[in-house]
């Protein structure tokens, strides 16, 4: 099978080490919180969401949140969010070990990862969610279907982007990139 590998370094004062250690497999994205600087957020390929309050030296999953892969991890306003996939994966990427189990979505933690909300209607928690940004108090997500927009991270309208699989978004003042 294919082996994925997905080391964690940390670059400091000239020299990279590696911080992987406890953690599984493929990071895709990490976190830092800004109130806690020592307090690291690791989102993996297939199998959830890892945090450390060393600056990496030692990892720990995190059990409330949902056994789904994680493409973005990002801060707002003291929370912390997860855009997550939730699709099967093909069992050569698997390598013996368990399907994703939960729903897609855009999760929200307001208490260090210590319990977890979805922000998404039922009608979007069976797409990923690639990407979050965050703009003028309105959340927006990149998916597979569309982007769409939130004012209250309950209602979310469709972009109507032209292209409708979105990998990323970004916002710069009044322009939107997809």
């Amino acid at each position: 099978g294919v082996e994925i590998l997905g080391d964690l370094f940390q670059y400091n004062e000239g020299t990279w080490k590696t911080i992987t250690n406890e953690l599984p497999r493929a990071v895709l994205d990490v976190a830092v919180d800004p109130s806690d600087t020592q307090a690291l957020y690791a989102g993996t390929h297939i199998y959830g969401l890892y945090k450390s309050t060393d600056s990496g030296n030692s990892w720990q999953e995190l059990s409330s949140f949902p056994n789904v892969g994680i493409f973005d991890l990002e801060f707002n306003d003291g929370a912390l969010y997860a855009a997550t996939d939730c699709t099967e994966m093909p069992e050569y990427l698997l390598g013996g070990l368990s399907q994703i189990e939960g729903e897609c979505g855009l999760y929200k933690s307001s208490d260090g990862g210590n319990t977890w909300g979805n922000l998404l209607s039922e009608d979007l928690k069976s797409t990923p969610v690639k990407q979050v940004a965050f703009s003028d108090g309105k959340t927006y997500i990149a998916t597979n279907n569309d982007a769409y927009v939130s004012s209250d991270g309950a209602v979310w309208e469709p972009m109507n982007v032209p292209f409708k699989e979105t990998a990323t978004i970004e916002i710069s003042g009044n322009k939107i990139y997809v």
